[in-house]
């Protein structure tokens, strides 16, 4: 279904599990869309659609299905009109020491917001630096100093047990290093450790996802064996947790009527076995965060603008409960 709202295209997608003849889960999604949205259709899991902007039409697929990952990695980044690095034309300027980023399908200079990860998961901050390019400080590429020579990453690789430039040992070869002047010094190379090419990264628009909680509502029994909600009972939300897994990053904002919003915000280890040269693992776990106001003058919201992953599994709330009476059956 499509609407429009303030300008902007809002696509809102139903979703249903079933399981056997029952229905078990079900919710409705909503996509705000930059562009205006000309039309749509589902292929399997895939929704197709047609977009407009200043820079023509445009062809875009949204994956609606669980379990997707990028190439050569355990998860995905999710970025609007995603292009893989291997598709695009990078250089570096030793002069200026930025590396610049060419070759992309669409006008990157009309996009709102623009951003790189690279498939580490580490986020680097861009420019606008053309229509269809890019540039960043530094370089993409990692450089080392073996031998006495400086040598640039050429295929992405964890390093064997001595230095190997190119790998004749397999059909077609692959050049692991290539002599380079793009820099005056570069750190030692090492036996055992991950090193990536220039075109180990993602670049696409950046976009908020965000999941609001219903009120929580107190339920008592019911005289045929069911639950109703109750008014009988004076209710405080004290704490809540969230169960996750396969997750990078999230904010819980709480805001209470009448009060200022409170933000609690859960990032991925920065020192422990989770996080290894600086790379970014998905992580399993639960999150807890404070309420403390009664249900129905509390919005308890997720949000997160990064790229990466957030899986949220279940959700549960701590309760101060007053009763003032008891529902009894007829």
């Amino acid at each position: 279904m499509l609407g429009i709202s303030g300008g902007l295209y809002l696509l809102f997608v139903y979703k249903w599990f079933w399981s056997n003849k029952e229905k078990i889960l079900s919710g409705w999604m909503k996509f705000t869309c930059g562009r205006e949205v000309r039309g749509f259709d589902f292929i399997d899991s895939n929704l197709h659609l047609f977009t407009k902007d200043d820079d023509g039409l445009h062809l875009e697929k949204l994956t609606l299905e669980d379990g997707i990952k990028d190439a050569g990695l355990d998860y995905t980044l999710y970025l609007d009109s995603k292009i893989d690095g291997s598709t695009l034309t990078t250089s570096y300027d030793a002069a200026d020491k930025t590396t610049t980023i060419s070759g992309f399908e669409y006008n990157v200079s009309l996009a709102n917001d623009i951003a790189l990860y690279t498939k580490l998961g580490n986020e680097r901050a861009v420019s606008i630096a053309g229509s269809n390019s890019l540039s960043i400080s530094g370089y993409l590429a990692n450089y080392v100093t073996h031998g006495g020579t400086i040598y640039k990453c050429e295929t992405t690789h964890t390093s064997p047990s001595s230095f190997v430039a190119v790998d004749t040992t397999v059909t077609p070869n692959v050049t692991y290093w290539s002599v380079s002047t793009d820099v005056s010094s570069a750190p030692a190379w090492s036996a055992g450790k991950f090193y990536n090419n220039d075109k180990y990264f993602v670049a696409g628009i950046p976009y908020n996802m965000l999941y609001r909680f219903s009120d929580q509502t107190l339920k008592q029994p019911t005289e045929r064996g069911g639950r109703s909600a109750s008014d009988y009972a004076f209710q405080t939300i004290r704490n809540g947790s969230l169960n996750y897994a396969e997750t990078g990053h999230f904010t819980v904002e709480v805001t209470p009527k009448f009060r200022d919003k409170y933000t609690y915000a859960f990032n991925p280890d920065i020192v422990g076995a989770n996080l290894t040269l600086n790379a970014f693992t998905p992580q399993d776990g639960h999150f807890r965060f404070p309420v403390q106001c009664q249900p129905n003058e509390a919005k308890i919201e997720v949000v997160t603008d990064s790229a990466l992953p957030v899986k949220l599994l279940a959700a549960e709330f701590e309760s101060m409960m007053i009763p003032r009476s008891r529902r009894y059956g007829a």
